[in-house]
């Protein structure tokens, strides 16, 4: 989509954390045009971000420096369950990260363990993220805006 400038319209953001320079340029560069990337250092900023209530994505990418990312993912969770976590984990943790969000108390199908050696389909996993992130936004906001006819149906 783009305007008579030229410029891409933004489809969706994604919010990468704790990414060295060199993941973070692979993923930006194999990303569409229309989902754009913000770096944020690591999971204080994110904590804070999610504390002031001023996060604002589609999806979250978690690095494989993360030191704990059940944790920062309950985290974003607590403050919407609805947006879809992806956690870059290397191939010999993946099966335990995968059974560690399996069994995890207040962690859904929106959380996803990443090989980090398979970042060429990373770009297409994260367009669905924020596809299936918007998509239930709209549904959960159509459904908050008609409650209240309904209600005032069954009173009159």
């Amino acid at each position: 989509m783009n305007d008579p400038i030229g410029r891409t319209e933004l489809r969706g953001q994604v919010i990468g954390v704790g990414m060295n320079d060199e993941l973070l340029a692979s993923i930006s560069k194999q990303l569409p045009d229309d989902l754009h990337l913000e770096h944020l250092l690591g999971p204080q900023r994110l904590k804070q971000q999610v504390d002031q209530g001023l996060l604002q994505c589609d999806a979250v990418l978690l690095a494989p420096s993360i030191e704990d990312p059940i944790a920062t993912s309950r985290q974003v969770h607590r403050f919407d369950k609805t947006i879809p976590i992806i956690i870059l984990t290397e191939s010999k943790s993946f099966d335990e990260l995968r059974l560690s969000i399996m069994y995890s108390p207040l962690l859904g199908s929106e959380v996803m363990p990443w090989r980090c050696d398979d970042l060429l389909r990373l770009p297409q996993a994260l367009s669905s993220a924020v596809e299936r992130h918007q998509q239930r936004r709209k549904y959960l906001d159509n459904i908050a805006s008609v409650q209240p006819k309904l209600g005032n149906l069954e009173l009159s």
